[in-house]
């Protein structure tokens, strides 16, 4: 007789939710890209001409990646009704992932409506919808944070890691009895084997955000750039780089790198620490110069007054808004590879023992 799971209604709760936020995403992004791609002239009036087809293109990209996501975020929420350890894991990676990007995402929002009224025309005059959309959008990035707050809290609890690495270890069941009600003699149970080495936590979750990143890396390969980004490195303008082979180049080597990692190969944190030091000392020493916030808003004044769905010729944020927020970001990556260095030992140690 085998015996029964133990009940954890907490986790049959968290399972539920996340098979409700991978619906809602499925649902959303199909809807969104059906609208994207069969029509095209929604929202087009005489003052305000359709998005051109470039703009169309990336924003049907980036929805189609977020509807695969969400479809693999299904198939997680319902393996972790049935006890998948794997999916514990990923569960684990998609929380932190929602709650560090709905965090910041709610705080860029939070100084963007702010920012609005000073640099739009008319913009004061939108005061109270304004506040609105506000609050409505911190609602919108709050309830995700908060759930992402509880499934981290709810699947690193010992408790709940025993009943998915070794459910039946964490119940027993009923002795079987003869028809006398003596207890029928049973073999002895198997040792339990040995729990196999996996990748630190904080290095998998960091690991899965690069990951996003290099998806979109490599699919602006295939989607029309209406306008080229200017290339610095450590300060210099660079004029003239194929952009598109340089994502593509930068976003294949850090799939392989994220692979190595997941595989628990040594080369694989190495080389993906090496490289984000690199770009991230880059951009660092690149934001010190005059020249960059210079050529940014050219390209930003270039990509308005090409795309007829914007108005105005200027950018919407000044300098010192648009300094703020790569200073934000640099910081940002400076503190994930902190934390990757801090678990370099415990990631060596693992990979050591897989091979």
């Amino acid at each position: 007789m085998h015996p029964q799971r133990e009940s954890l209604p907490a986790v049959t709760a968290a399972g539920v939710v996340a098979i409700i936020f991978a619906v809602i995403g499925i649902l959303g992004c199909g809807l969104l890209e059906i609208a994207i791609l069969a029509l095209p002239q929604i929202g087009a009036t005489t003052s305000r001409p359709t998005i051109p087809p470039e703009t169309r293109g990336v924003v049907a990209a980036m929805y189609f990646v977020f509807f695969a996501i969400a479809v693999g975020q299904l198939v997680v929420a319902i393996n972790v009704l049935r006890r998948r350890n794997w999916a514990r894991i990923t569960i684990i990676v998609w929380a932190a992932l929602m709650a560090v990007l709905c965090a910041l995402s709610a705080v860029a929002v939070f100084f963007v409506f702010s920012m609005v009224p000073q640099t739009v025309p008319g913009g004061t005059e939108a005061g109270p919808f304004l506040l609105f959309m506000k609050v409505f959008m911190l609602l919108v990035y709050g309830v995700p944070f908060v759930v992402g707050v509880w499934w981290l809290i709810l699947f690193t609890r010992p408790r709940v890691v025993a009943a998915f690495t070794n459910p039946q270890s964490s119940t027993f069941a009923p002795m079987p009895m003869d028809a006398s009600g003596f207890p029928v003699p049973t073999l002895p149970a198997r040792p339990l084997s040995a729990r196999k080495p996996s990748c630190p936590l904080p290095i998998a979750i960091i690991a899965g955000f690069d990951l996003s990143g290099a998806v979109f890396m490599l699919i602006a390969i295939f989607l029309p750039l209406p306008f080229q980004a200017p290339f610095f490195l450590f300060g210099a303008q660079i004029p003239n780089v194929p952009y598109k082979l340089f994502l593509g180049a930068l976003g294949l080597s850090y799939a392989v790198f994220i692979v190595g990692i997941f595989k628990l190969k040594r080369w694989g944190l190495d080389s993906l620490l090496i490289v984000k030091s690199v770009f991230l000392l880059s951009g660092v020493v690149t934001l010190l110069n005059p020249r960059f916030m210079q050529v940014m808003s050219e390209v930003m004044e270039k990509a308005t007054s090409s795309n007829p769905a914007l108005s105005g010729h200027a950018p919407v944020f000044s300098h010192s808004f648009l300094e703020a927020m790569l200073g934000f970001s640099y910081a940002f990556g400076v503190a994930l590879i902190a934390v990757m260095l801090i678990y370099r030992g415990r990631f060596l140690q693992a990979a050591e023992a897989a091979h």
